[in-house]
């Protein structure tokens, strides 16, 4: 199982002057003993440069 979000991370005054900078965070899950592990983390920002 996997969960995804999309995060805005950063200070108030740099994320007003780049509204479109977001933080992708991917989880991978797997369950063991009846419990949910987390088994990989991805994070990355999107690449912006043309």
């Amino acid at each position: 199982m996997a969960a995804r979000a999309l995060l805005r991370c950063g200070k108030p005054d740099y994320l007003a002057a780049h509204p479109e900078l977001l933080l992708r965070l991917t989880i991978g899950l797997r369950k063991r003993d009846g419990r949910w592990v987390v088994t990989h983390e991805h994070h990355s920002f999107a690449d912006t440069n043309p």
